[in-house]
């Protein structure tokens, strides 16, 4: 990621975070909802590790694939 960011192919994920966390502090306040605590992290999915909704998910993409094979997006 750095070399994409040292490039100019990419944005540091870090540099958008103040201003993220100010956008959805105001949008959780004007809905009226209380920030969770903690954070989100990605979890193990390039590792091929998934919870259970992503099985539904991938049943769906492949229904659709098998429907139109050839299709294009």
């Amino acid at each position: 990621m750095d070399q994409l960011v040292a490039a100019g192919l990419a944005v540091d994920p870090a540099t958008l975070r103040q201003a993220w966390d100010r956008h959805l502090d105001a949008t959780l306040a004007e809905a009226t909802l209380a920030r969770p605590e903690g954070r989100w992290h990605p979890g193990s999915g390039r590792r091929g590790l998934h919870s259970e909704h992503m099985g539904y998910l991938l049943a769906e993409l492949q229904y659709v694939h098998r429907l139109h094979p050839g299709a294009r997006w």
